[in-house]
């Protein structure tokens, strides 16, 4: 819809262009560099184990001073988790994120050999409507951020069949292009159990910038079943 979209008269190309090196400059910034202590991480690896029978994260949350979102996983009839869509939705954008003719991007990044690695393409956001869940815009890799609330809920399209990119982030930017905001998150779905998450799928150990992230990490929870591991993370589902 195009309340929901930024009209390509409001971003130069030369707007775009820095504001896609300042991406990958805040990538590096937020989730290491070159020197990164992370154990080295198999390129084959992916979120989690499909034909595992361990408990797994369907939704997971994110907040800091500027976003609050939670995501979940999108199932098909059959109730199969995609490895394509997530769901997205927006608790609370402050002040200056919102402000006219700022826009937001996500994109996805995976580690491989202990490094991130940003994919540079934005990803498409579809608007929808909670209460039925059908999409009430086409998709879009940028969104005007004063039109961004609760009214509507966003399908994203991670492009990634194989579930090989763990986390998204989400990037707010001002009307000169410059970064004013990102936050990371585990995309869904992923073990529960961080004890499990430590490792990869093909049973090497996952590096520590993404079991890091984990939302378990450090709380007390020796003794839990596998049930209430879900449960911590059902929580955030929408």
């Amino acid at each position: 819809m195009k309340d929901l979209t930024t009209q390509t008269t409001d971003i130069t190309q030369t707007t775009l262009k820095i504001a896609l090196i300042l991406t990958v400059v805040s990538l590096l910034t937020a989730c290491g560099n070159s020197k990164s202590t992370a154990i080295a991480t198999d390129q084959s690896s992916n979120r989690y184990d499909i034909n595992s029978q361990k408990a797994l994260a369907n939704c997971n949350k994110a907040v800091d001073a500027n976003f609050s979102f939670n995501t979940a996983i999108v199932a098909d009839d059959s109730g199969n988790a995609s490895t394509e869509w997530i769901k997205l939705k927006f608790n609370f954008l402050n002040s200056e994120i919102t402000k006219p003719g700022n826009i937001i991007k996500f994109f996805k990044w995976r580690v491989i050999n202990g490094q991130a690695v940003l994919s540079e393409t934005p990803l498409a956001a579809s608007a929808y409507d909670p209460s039925t869940g059908q999409t009430v815009s086409s998709g879009h890799t940028a969104l005007g951020a004063e039109h961004v609330n609760g009214a509507h809920g966003f399908y994203i399209n991670l492009a990634d069949p194989n579930g090989l990119f763990q986390v998204l982030k989400v990037v707010a930017y001002n009307s000169d292009g410059k970064i004013i905001g990102n936050l990371n998150s585990l995309i869904p779905a992923f073990n529960a159990n961080p004890a499990e998450y430590q490792f990869n799928s093909d049973g090497t150990a996952r590096a520590s910038i993404l079991t890091d992230m984990h939302a378990l990490k450090s709380a007390a929870v020796a003794g839990w079943n596998p049930a209430q591991f879900t449960a911590a993370f059902s929580q955030y589902c929408f």
